[in-house]
């Protein structure tokens, strides 16, 4: 692989997502089900196979976005099994929510295990869009002392608290595990009063 990141390219060749230490989803799971009600209209961003679909409610209505074609019909079979409603938004735009998406309101949008793999120039919009368009972000990343230089080509480390003060994200909850930031933001839409529908 080239040292230079291109999405698309990048999660088009991608035949198998990283392996899950049972561990950790159950620990993801365990911290989405603290805020997602059974009536919460979810999106659910860069959903991968549906490893955290377990956090959600059977009969659940949840929309998932993704740029990888390969994983479409496993996450699908995931949602199935689950017994969710589930719509899948398969997506050529990277590190961005669909415009169409703005006439929605979320009760939250969950964003597991991928906020690592968007690059730092489109992090900070990435965010601002989630908000504008959720009562509640909830972030599952993995944080590394790694120097930029020595990650991955796909993976970058943002300095999250630095961005929500900037942003003036209120962080309800904050929980360490492994190497891992477990977060809960109440956003600005959501203290001002829910945007009319």
């Amino acid at each position: 692989m080239s040292s230079e990141y291109k999405p698309l390219e990048y999660w088009s060749k991608r035949m198998e997502p990283s392996s899950a230490d049972e561990v950790y989803t159950n620990a993801h799971c365990a911290f989405l089900r603290k805020y997602i009600r059974p009536e919460s209209l979810v999106l659910d961003y860069g959903p991968g196979i549906g490893r955290v679909f377990q956090a959600y409610h059977a009969g659940q209505r949840v929309i998932g976005i993704d740029i990888s074609p390969l994983y479409v019909s496993r996450v699908i079979d995931a949602a199935k099994r689950r017994d969710l409603i589930y719509d899948h938004i398969l997506t050529y735009t990277h590190s961005r929510i669909p415009t169409y998406l703005n006439g929605y309101w979320f009760d939250c949008i969950v964003f597991s295990e991928v906020l690592l793999h968007v690059p730092y120039a489109a992090f900070r919009t990435l965010l601002r869009q989630a908000q504008s368009i959720a009562r509640r972000v909830l972030i599952i990343t993995w944080e590394s002392k790694d120097t930029p230089q020595n990650l991955a080509p796909h993976c970058f480390n943002h300095k999250y608290m630095e961005v929500f003060e900037e942003q003036g994200v209120k962080v309800t909850d904050c929980v360490p595990f492994r190497d891992q930031t477990f977060y809960a933001l109440e956003t600005v839409a959501d203290v001002e009063g829910s945007p009319p529908k």
